[in-house]
């Protein structure tokens, strides 16, 4: 029987696909690279029914943001093709096997380190040699490994929702534990990844190309730097061009704090959309039904507390 989750390579491999060959569409018909995307989505929705809920949902929350990077690159993106290496030619200029190498970039690396589009400030990496940055990576494997025991072990004493509780303070330590663990689920396939990438020399051959995909905790203390520095800075490209064509269509000055704060909120916003869509249920006010409940209990009760 086929499954939603079957289906979730086929539209990073679109997107592989797209940015190998799309530069030959005509600039007003590139939009048409999007389609396969978002029908390819749709079908599965409407085809193939709902049965593991965490499968539907890795295949719902993963398809999603492949389809904003997708809409990053050809709906808002002049000419990604004008994106490039640092250190490297144009992509007309480069061989196949480089050419194949940038489109594997571009696809699975959002932020843009050692690419003409990176975005400051530029974290530190693990080494700075091959010999260091290897033992960097393999300590942050085993230390996000305890993090992740550890936590699996607290939510499985007391259950994975932090509105379960009336306690504040054990309601907090749930919500940090359910952090720690979605910081494991999306830093710890990276870092394997980056392994497998240094020994084959697949994709990254400098370690300064390939730094933490997460912030220093030191650097978070106001909303904009808990997404620009800290939490998704990995995925912060993608996100971004959608909240900078916002910003201007709503007249806000270029670079400004005005617009900054629209691209944060407008990158939250798309990322909320996201993970509820990962539900499969529609959006409700702005916040998935799950997020609705949760935060709207969570409020209430903290409200209700101070009041007290």
């Amino acid at each position: 029987m086929l499954t939603r989750v079957a289906f979730t390579p086929f539209p990073h491999i679109f997107l592989f696909l797209s940015l190998l060959y799309g530069h030959r569409l005509h600039p007003r018909l590139r939009f048409l690279l999007f389609l396969p995307q978002l029908l390819l989505h749709i079908s599965v929705l409407l085809l193939i029914p709902a049965t593991n809920p965490q499968n539907d949902y890795i295949f719902g929350v993963v398809t999603f943001f492949v389809l904003i990077n997708t809409s990053s690159l050809f709906l808002f993106t002049p000419d990604p093709w004008c994106l490039r290496r640092l250190t490297s030619p144009p992509f007309t200029s480069l061989s196949t096997w480089n050419r194949i190498k940038w489109a594997g970039e571009l696809a699975t690396i959002s932020r843009g380190i050692g690419w003409n589009f990176q975005i400051t400030p530029i974290f530190p990496t693990l080494g700075t040699t091959k010999r260091s940055f290897l033992l960097g990576v393999v300590k942050r494997i085993l230390m996000l490994q305890a993090i992740y025991e550890v936590s699996l072990w607290y939510l499985s004493t007391v259950g994975n929702t932090p509105g379960v509780t009336e306690d504040l303070l054990q309601r907090v330590k749930t919500s940090a534990a359910m952090m720690a663990w979605s910081w494991h689920s999306i830093e710890f396939p990276y870092l394997l990844f980056i392994l497998l990438c240094i020994f084959t020399g697949l994709l990254f051959l400098d370690p300064r190309e390939s730094p933490q995909m997460f912030g220093q905790i030191t650097q978070i203390y106001s909303v904009r730097r808990f997404w620009g520095r800290g939490w998704h800075q990995g995925l912060r490209r993608m996100f971004q061009v959608h909240g900078r064509w916002v910003a201007g269509k709503l007249g806000a000055k270029k670079g400004g704090k005005v617009a900054g704060y629209i691209q944060v909120w407008v990158a939250f916003a798309i990322s909320g959309v996201g993970h509820a869509w990962g539900f499969m249920r529609w959006i409700i006010g702005g916040v998935g039904v799950d997020g609705g409940v949760l935060f709207g209990t969570g409020g209430r009760d903290n409200v209700r507390r101070c009041g007290d």
